[in-house]
């Protein structure tokens, strides 16, 4: 039997699953969004509300935990491995400073991650994990791998391309959504082409009617200046500081800036109707391609409890946005 004939093989039994950084697992909903049969799905996530949030969509998915911790043996032979890695000290918007200790010494290869875990030292934010993806790479030797992450230095960025193999392709939410989430993928599934514009925009998926909670205060409304640019329709920044993300006010014909999981401190904003106001998590879960109320419920100890709205934002930040990655995912043959 070719290798061909061996995925096909693999395929059709269905695949087995390692996800690390799993979140309220988006790759699963991508994989079955895909037509991919999975016969066992293993997560790696510590975040409570995301287990929680998971375990009730997806019952059969099996929690293994903390990603420093995992011992392969333990595991069965893995045909695709998926993860995004944490982001902020790759990120633009973040340190930028890339996978360091908390001495500043940058980490650039495994072995000296390695090394440097061996003897004791400690990490800067939670980027570094990116070794903790390669390790597990490494050990798994699966079919096919995927990592995401954001835009960053092309210094990290070159760093990450000759560790895995494979050049990334950058890839902006915005072609299946109404989110502008430009995201770089390295994967060794062949020849992935970007997606076609589906030209989806903010009036598409928000919804007719809201609640007093996605209304914003008085001294919010009376900050709103109108801007003349694609990208927004105005902002309602404070006087005293320079624009932020959360001050920028989007219209119906934009497309909406990139759900991060600081969304819970201060939700998005849109231009509606002639209504001013923030989206809601159902909103906000469209925006990410997820079904309305995937993160609303989670089990939790084996009781189902509703999950408060600043969690689920923070939740559906930290997410994948699943047509995407159902889109990469098909290129599996």
């Amino acid at each position: 039997m070719n290798s061909e004939e061996q995925n096909k093989n693999s395929l059709q039994k269905g695949l087995t699953v390692l996800s690390l950084f799993d979140g309220i697992s988006c790759g699963y909903e991508a994989l079955n969004r895909a037509g991919i049969k999975v016969s066992a799905y293993y997560a790696s996530e510590i975040n409570a509300t995301s287990i929680a949030i998971s375990k009730y969509n997806h019952p059969d998915i099996i929690q293994i935990g903390d990603v420093r911790d995992i011992d392969i043996s333990k595991l069965p032979q893995i045909d695709i491995l998926i993860g995004g890695s944490p982001c902020q000290n790759f990120s633009f918007s973040g340190t930028g400073k890339g996978a360091v200790t908390i001495e500043g010494i940058e980490v650039t290869t495994l072995e000296q991650y390695l090394e440097l875990k061996n003897q004791g030292f400690e990490f800067e934010g939670y980027s570094y994990l990116f070794w903790e993806y390669v390790r597990i790479l490494q050990e798994v030797q699966p079919k096919y791998f995927l990592l995401e992450n954001v835009k960053m230095a092309e210094k990290w960025r070159n760093i990450i391309t000759k560790t895995l193999g494979y050049d990334p392709i950058l890839i902006n939410s915005n072609l299946l959504s109404a989110q502008n989430r430009p995201r770089l993928y390295w994967s060794n599934i062949a020849d992935i082409k970007q997606p076609k514009d589906k030209g989806i925009y903010i009036k598409d998926v928000l919804q007719d009617t809201y609640s007093p909670k996605e209304m914003l205060s008085e001294k919010i409304l009376n900050r709103f200046q109108p801007l003349k640019s694609t990208y927004c329709v105005g902002t309602t920044k404070p006087k005293f500081r320079t624009i932020g993300q959360r001050d920028y006010v989007f219209g119906d014909d934009n497309k909406m800036g990139c759900l991060v999981a600081t969304d819970y401190k201060q939700p998005k904003q849109v231009l509606h109707n002639g209504v001013l106001r923030k989206i809601s998590p159902i909103e906000a879960e469209r925006f990410q391609t997820l079904e309305d109320d995937y993160t609303k419920y989670g089990l939790f100890e084996n009781e189902v409890k509703e999950v408060s709205n600043t969690k689920r934002f923070e939740a559906i930040g930290n997410g994948w946005t699943v047509d995407i990655i159902a889109h990469i995912l098909k290129h599996i043959k």
